[in-house]
C-alpha cells in the first residue's frame, strides 16, 4: 500500500470516528460525510476495515450510510468466494494479525449479478484492526465467461484430435495460428510475417502456396512437411483450407486446419519399405505407378521408368554366400540413392531387380541420366570379407506415352529395354523410344 492510499485511509477512519461519536452539530455531519464520500469517489477505491473481536467487515464507500458504513461478518463474506480465494484471504489476515508482515496484497473474484468482479486488495494492520483498499480490476459477465470457456474447450478438443487452426491475411501478408499449434512447433504464439515465418520454420512448398493464393483464390487439400526451429523434428500435416473473397472477387483471408499425421505417415513409410535395402517395396511401387500415370493423363507431366537388373547376381551368392548377396543389394541401392534427386523414388522390384521412377527430365537428357547411373555402379568398389570385386548392371528405360492405356504399357517397354541391354553384353543402358 503506497503512502497516498494510507493517508486516504487514515483520513477516512478519522471521519468515520467523528460520525460514530454522534457530534452535536447536525449541520456539520452531512458536510463531513459528503467530504468522505467525495474522497472515496475521487480515489475510485473501496475502503474497508476488519475487526477481529466481532469478526466483522465494514466497507466505506459512497453507497454506505452516513453514520454506519455497510458491513457483514467475515464468515458470510467468505462464503461467496471460491475455495482458493477464500484460503488466500484467511492466510493474509492471519499473517497481518500475527504480525508476520506489515502489509499484503492479494486478489479475489466475487460473483455479481450475471458475472464476476475481480478485485485487487491492499491491506495492513492498523491498531487492533486490519484496514485496506479494494479496487475493481475487471468485470466478466456470464456471456464473456462462456465464450472464454468455449474457446478453451475448442482448443483442448482440437489438441486432443491433433487438429490445429491457422489463417493467412492476404492484405497484410501475415500468418497466425492457435496457441496449441505454436506450442507443438516450438514457436511463440504471435502473428508472423512471411519473412519471420521462414526464419523460424522450414515449410516445404511455402512459396508455391503463397503464389497460388495471390494469383487465384481457392480451396484445397494437401500434405505439408514442417521442420521445427531446432531442426530435430519434422512434422507431417494434412491441411485443408478455403479462401474468403471480398465483393470484388479478391481473396482477403485464407482459413485452414492442420491435422497432424506424422505418426501415421511414419508407420505407413515403414510398411512401404524393403527391410533389407531401405528402398520402397513392390507394393508401394504399384500404388505410385498407378498415381503417377493418372497424373500424367491429367497434366501431361513427364515420367520415366528405369529398370535395373544386377548382372550375374547368382554368382555372388554361389561364390561368397547369401550374406554377400545381401551386401551387394544393400550397397547397390545405397549407391543409386546417393545419386538420384530427392523427387525420384527407388523401389526394390524383386530379387536383384530395382525400379527407379523419375519426373521432370527432358527426353533428350534421359539417356545421359541413366547411363550416368550405370557408370556409378560400374566404377564403385565392392568389398566383402576382405575380398574386392566389381558389380555391373543392365538398365532399361521407358516413359509414358499419350496413347498408353495403363502404366503397364511403359513397364513392358522398360522390361524389353533391359533385355536388349543384356543381349548387348550386359553393363549397358538401353531406352526404347517407340
Amino acid at each position: 500500500m503506497n503512502k497516498k492510499e494510507l493517508a486516504i485511509l487514515q483520513n477516512i477512519q478519522h471521519l468515520i470516528q467523528q460520525l460514530d461519536c454522534g457530534a452535536d452539530d447536525e449541520e456539520q455531519k452531512p458536510n463531513v460525510s459528503s467530504f468522505a464520500n467525495r474522497m472515496l469517489a475521487l480515489s475510485k477505491i473501496t475502503c474497508w476495515r476488519y475487526e477481529p473481536m466481532s469478526n466483522m467487515l465494514f466497507f466505506t464507500d459512497e453507497k454506505g450510510s452516513k453514520k454506519h458504513p455497510s458491513g457483514c461478518s467475515l464468515t458470510l463474506f467468505l462464503k461467496e468466494l471460491n475455495r482458493k480465494d477464500r484460503q488466500n484471504m484467511l492466510d493474509a489476515f492471519h499473517r497481518l494479525l500475527t504480525e508476520s508482515c506489515e502489509e499484503i496484497t492479494f486478489t479475489f473474484a466475487k460473483p455479481f449479478k450475471n458475472g464476476q468482479h475481480w478485485y485487487e486488495v491492499h491491506a495492513c494492520r492498523y491498531e487492533k484492526c486490519i484496514i485496506g483498499t479494494m479496487c475493481l480490476l475487471r468485470h466478466e459477465d456470464e456471456q464473456a465467461q462462456k465464450a472464454l470457456q468455449d474457446k478453451q474447450k475448442f482448443e483442448l478438443l482440437m489438441s486432443i484430435a491433433n487438429v490445429f487452426v491457422w489463417e493467412y491475411d492476404v492484405g497484410k501478408k501475415v500468418f497466425s495460428a492457435n496457441e496449441s499449434l505454436c506450442q507443438k512447433l516450438g514457436v511463440p504464439h504471435k502473428t508472423f510475417s512471411i519473412k519471420e515465418l521462414k526464419k523460424v520454420l522450414k515449410i516445404e512448398r511455402l512459396d508455391d502456396f503463397l503464389k497460388n493464393i495471390h494469383e487465384k483464390p481457392q480451396q484445397d487439400h494437401s500434405v505439408i512437411h514442417i521442420t521445427n526451429p531446432y531442426g530435430d523434428m519434422q512434422f507431417i500435416f494434412e491441411t485443408s483450407f478455403n479462401s474468403i473473397i471480398d465483393n470484388e472477387g479478391k481473396c482477403i483471408l485464407v482459413l485452414g486446419t492442420l491435422h497432424d499425421i506424422t505418426e501415421q505417415e511414419i508407420l505407413k513409410d515403414k510398411a512401404s519399405r524393403d527391410d533389407l535395402t531401405g528402398c520402397f517395396n513392390r507394393g508401394s511401387a504399384d500404388v505410385t505407378l498407378l498415381n503417377t500415370f493418372k497424373r500424367f493423363q491429367e497434366t501431361k507431366e513427364q515420367y520415366m521408368i528405369i529398370f535395373f537388373d544386377i548382372d550375374k547376381f547368382k554368382e555372388y551368392n554361389d561364390t561368397f554366400g547369401h550374406d554377400a548377396g545381401d551386401y551387394v543389394l544393400k550397397r547397390f541401392s545405397l549407391l543409386i540413392m546417393q545419386e538420384i534427386r530427392s523427387s525420384d523414388r527407388l523401389f526394390r522390384w524383386g530379387g536383384d531387380e530395382f525400379l527407379l521412377l523419375c519426373s521432370g527430365i527432358a527426353k533428350e537428357n534421359m539417356y545421359t541420366y541413366i547411363d550416368r547411373l550405370r557408370r556409378v555402379i560400374a566404377c564403385a568398389q565392392f568389398t566383402y570379407s576382405g575380398k574386392k570385386f566389381r558389380v555391373t548392371t543392365s538398365i532399361g528405360a521407358a516413359y509414358y506415352y499419350a496413347n498408353d492405356t495403363t502404366y503397364q504399357d511403359a513397364m513392358k517397354r522398360a522390361d524389353r529395354s533391359v533385355y536388349k541391354s543384356k543381349l548387348a553384353g550386359r553393363n549397358n543402358a538401353c531406352m526404347l523410344l517407340k
